[in-house]
């Protein structure tokens, strides 16, 4: 809706690439939302986790403006990597750095919890259908959230959640599959695969 599109132009607190991104624009680098963090962290890392902070920080003025009826949704199309398996930035590979990305989704009916099992963005039509009452159709692929976000029993979801791309930056061409603790990584171009129990392996650094 144009008012909350105008909340959010008024507060105009993004850059050309909205935070967090890479580039880790240098008017995040002030000292007020860059500070110490974990000592493993490379200093790329401590950028990406200062944006991270100016955004919570201007979010939360931008949600004091929303009515306490309104659904709010926040997600993250990529994760970053900061050198867990060689490589900085995103979009060239499918491991846990690059797609465990935050889901939130609050609102006057939701019930705070957490939700511990893989969830795919497809599901997000058929939940927004569900939270404002709407029939969606069946030919629409996933399954409603809704149910956890209420605190009641979910609905039929897919077992199983997946991403693939044959996009020229993530080298070679891949797919990937999760279904409960374990997660599968194919090589579209040799065949290949990588096999990751993300329960006892998060950091996907044993290939079974």
């Amino acid at each position: 809706p144009t008012a909350y599109r105008n909340v959010a132009t008024e507060y105009a607190f993004y850059p050309p690439n909205p935070p967090p991104h890479s580039e880790w624009e240098p008017a995040l680098r002030d000292p007020e939302w860059v500070q110490p963090e974990k000592p493993r962290y490379i200093p790329q890392e401590r950028l990406y986790a200062g944006e991270v902070r100016y955004v919570d920080h201007m979010l939360g003025k931008v949600f004091a403006r929303i009515p306490p009826s309104a659904w709010v949704v926040m997600g993250s199309d990529h994760g970053e990597e900061f050198l867990e398996h060689g490589g900085m930035s995103h979009g060239h590979t499918f491991y846990e750095e690059m797609l465990r990305v935050p889901l939130i989704i609050a609102g006057a009916a939701a019930v705070p919890g957490r939700v511990e099992q893989p969830v795919s963005y497809k599901d997000l039509m058929p939940t927004f259908a569900d939270l404002v009452r709407i029939d969606w159709p069946h030919s629409w692929t996933g399954g409603s959230l809704a149910g956890f976000v209420k605190g009641q029993p979910p609905g039929t979801l897919p077992p199983e959640c997946y991403a693939g791309s044959n996009n020229l930056t993530v080298t070679p061409p891949s797919a990937m599959v999760v279904q409960d603790r374990l997660k599968v990584i194919l090589n579209l171009r040799d065949g290949s695969a990588e096999l990751y129990d993300l329960e006892a392996d998060p950091e996907e650094q044993h290939n079974r």
